[in-house]
């Protein structure tokens, strides 16, 4: 027989950046430990970059331990398939993986706070229309190339639990993330120009590697109960909002740009906790 316990369950409240679980008590120990796989969709929006969302089925494991109020955890997530890329002058795939870790303190059963370290990256493959080869009509321009998004950083935040008797537990969370971009990319063959003839850079005219300061938030909410002696279900949804501001060289000259990034996820999971 398992006993669900409010301690318990605030104990093993991180699954991710924002992403809270609840545990099961299964012996009289200070320490419990929680591994567990989730799967999920997940999609990101660059609305300086693409002009349709990138869509990804994600898979992911967590592990984590709990010491009295303190817990940890590590978890990592990766794309199960290519997301199809189709834009105006290319088409391709795309893949995803995520990764954080993350330290807390439950400071009452109903209150924890949060921080840790994260990163995530995004490669997406371009194959260049045949109809723009064309049309350029140049022997020596590229037809595929490969660009991609790095951010890392630090976030902290504070979660709130709402205990549901048999239902489970249901947990409302907000942080704020300071990150560092690592932007390769490859410039489009494409180039647009304004009424004076000038071209009109955007961030697909970017070549080469452009660091960028990352900032933004997330917002979650998970339910979570149990299924079974020392298991666990969980149901989340999460969303992150975050702006990255450019500050480089494009073509010889000093060019500031800020990159919208969100991010809409929805997943669910089995944790096993001994």
């Amino acid at each position: 027989m398992y006993i669900i316990t409010q301690k318990a369950i605030v104990n093993m409240t991180v699954a991710s950046a924002l992403i809270f679980s609840s545990g099961v008590q299964s012996q009289e120990s200070d320490v419990n430990w929680v591994i567990g796989t989730s799967v999920g969709h997940k999609s990101q929006e660059l609305q300086q970059l693409l002009d349709a969302k990138l869509s990804f089925h994600m898979a992911g494991v967590t592990a984590k331990v709990t010491y009295n109020d303190f817990f940890g955890s590590i978890n990592y997530a990766n794309s199960l398939s290519d997301a199809d890329v189709g834009e105006e002058g290319e088409i391709g795939t795309a893949s995803r993986t995520d990764a954080d870790i993350t330290v807390g303190w439950s400071a009452s059963p109903s209150v924890t706070l949060f921080g840790g370290y994260k990163t995530g990256e995004t490669k997406i493959d371009f194959r260049v229309r045949e109809s723009v080869l064309e049309d350029i009509d140049d022997p020596s321009a590229r037809s595929s190339f490969t660009d991609s998004f790095k951010e890392s950083g630090i976030f902290i935040g504070v979660g709130y639990n709402i205990f549901m008797d048999d239902a489970g537990q249901l947990s409302l969370n907000i942080a704020y993330a300071e990150m560092d971009a690592d932007n390769k990319l490859i410039a489009t063959i494409d180039e647009d120009q304004d009424d004076d003839g000038d071209i009109d850079i955007d961030f697909d005219d970017f070549s080469g590697t452009y660091s960028g300061d990352v900032s933004g938030y997330s917002a979650a909410a998970i339910w979570s109960v149990s299924v079974g002696e020392n298991m666990i279900y969980q149901a989340s949804f999460r969303y992150n909002r975050y702006v990255q501001s450019i500050d480089d060289t494009v073509q010889g000259q000093p060019f500031k740009f800020d990159v919208d990034e969100r991010f809409i996820e929805m997943g669910m999971g089995l944790m096993y906790v001994f």
